[in-house]
């Protein structure tokens, strides 16, 4: 794990102030480990299983690591993915729990639930920016 943990960037997207950019590079770092991530021997193991069955799977498959829940697919079992983390505008939408716009601001904005109409705005407008470019690249590349 070391030595895979060694091969990522060494920059944050967290550092970049603009909010478009950093979710590119949320999306550039899923696509660098993901690959990664699928070549380890334990995932491989399950990926070659032909006889385990499992009656469910359970992931955290939303943040960076989509990939996964297609083991539901392999196992014929349900995927129950939990999000540890605070909800992301594309898998609210993914999941159909869109997040309400209007008092919920975009996790990457300062704002509070009380927020101006040109907040609001732009906590639209990023909402489905996001939903529309990772369902047209990001979703597209995993």
């Amino acid at each position: 794990m070391t030595e895979f943990m060694a091969t990522l960037p060494n920059s944050s997207p967290l550092d970049m102030d603009n909010e478009l950019l950093q979710l590119f590079g949320f999306w550039a770092i899923s696509l660098i480990f993901s690959p990664k991530a699928l070549q380890l021997e334990p995932v491989q193991r399950l990926l070659q299983d032909t006889d385990s069955k499992f009656d469910l799977v359970i992931t955290e498959a939303w943040f960076i690591q989509e990939p996964f829940v297609a083991f539901g697919h392999k196992f014929n079992a349900p995927v129950i993915s939990f999000m540890s983390a605070f909800f992301f505008p594309l898998p609210a939408h993914l999941t159909g729990n869109h997040l309400p716009l209007a008092y919920a601001p975009h996790i990457r904005q300062g704002f509070s639930d009380r927020m101006t109409f040109l907040q609001r705005a732009k906590n639209v407008f990023l909402y489905y920016c996001e939903v529309m470019i990772g369902s047209t690249f990001y979703l597209y590349k995993q």
